[in-house]
């Protein structure tokens, strides 16, 4: 009669079952006894003589099932024997009993194991975000202005913002309102350049965007947003002199770097533009009451030589927005 498994849950060499070679219980060294109660979750057991495993729970180089024989020619000769355990196995596979119990060399400590589902989550988390940033990068990245252009008929504009003009080195968006009198007025525009840097202005007068380039579609409804809850300066004469007291420093900074260099020569013109902005600037300073100058004064001099866009650049915006209001 074949002897049955002891392994929990192995029917093997039951009645009705096909007959599978099984191995005993060694009967030492202690230490390989003792990984095989464990194994079998027996601890304790007194009847060892019964005790057998099916080669079910072995890996097939644990069991040796031929052996070799020198021939007088020089080879070998593999002859079939009567299935044969390795000295230091231990059952492996074992229906319903945890792995940690099949050897010691395959116990995983509590803590390490922790840290192995941990570190698997952790990857898995990096993996997704990996591939999610690439998807949105893929979808919403733009790298020209003709790119731009695309991606925005497709994701469309915010409320009452409209194409304005497009053409290979500019796209300008604007947004209209009524005025007073029931007539359309431009309140804000966004302009951008072909090497897609921004440009933003309210009620005519260019104002500092945070984002001077943009690279993501979704900027560019931030800027529309930013530019649209925009708010006009205090018109008030105290904010009105410490702005043109900014911009009288810069303007002396110019005149004092034009004047030092070697071309100042050739730069006389423009000297003569900047010394005249800034001697109407000073007597608006001192005036008791505002002068009223029309702002091509501050823009465009007698002489041409200095241009609107060289004064805004140069000017802070609220500066020139201040010099429009109350020296008009």
């Amino acid at each position: 009669m074949p002897n049955r498994c002891s392994a929990p849950g192995c029917r093997s060499n039951y009645a009705g079952e096909p007959y599978t070679p099984a191995f005993k219980l060694p009967n030492g060294p202690p230490d390989l006894v003792n990984r095989w109660h464990r194994a079998l979750c027996r601890e304790g057991i007194r009847d060892l003589k019964n005790v057998f495993v099916c080669s079910k729970h072995f890996l097939d180089e644990e069991i040796q099932t031929s052996f070799s024989i020198h021939q007088l020619d020089g080879t070998y000769l593999e002859v079939p024997a009567k299935p044969k355990l390795q000295k230091d196995a231990v059952p492996r596979f074992l229906p319903g009993c945890p792995l940690h119990f099949s050897s010691s060399s395959d116990t995983i400590p509590p803590r390490f194991d922790r840290y192995l589902r941990e570190q698997h989550l952790i990857d898995t988390a990096i993996n997704e975000s990996l591939l999610q940033y690439n998807q949105d990068k893929e979808l919403f990245q733009i790298t020209t202005l003709e790119n731009l252009v695309s991606k925005t008929k497709h994701s469309g504009l915010p409320n009452h913002w409209l194409v304005w003009s497009s053409d290979d080195n500019s796209f300008n968006l604007l947004k209209r309102s009524i005025t007073n009198n029931s007539l359309i007025a431009i309140r804000c525009s966004l302009t951008i350049t072909e090497t897609l840097h921004t440009m933003g202005f309210y009620e005519g007068i260019r104002i500092p965007l945070s984002l001077t380039q943009i690279n993501d579609i979704r900027q560019l409804n931030d800027l529309l947003k930013e530019i649209e809850n925009h708010s006009a300066p205090t018109n008030s004469p105290e904010t009105f002199q410490r702005h043109v007291r900014e911009a009288t420093g810069s303007i002396r900074k110019a005149i004092d770097s034009l004047s030092t260099g070697e071309e100042s020569g050739n730069q006389q013109p423009l000297l003569s533009s900047l010394q005249f902005i800034l001697c109407q600037l000073d007597n608006a300073l001192i005036a008791k009451t505002m002068r009223r100058y029309n702002i091509k004064l501050l823009s465009c001099p007698s002489n041409a030589s200095l241009s609107r866009q060289f004064v805004i650049d140069i000017f802070n915006p609220w500066t020139v927005y201040h010099c429009r209001t109350f020296l008009l």
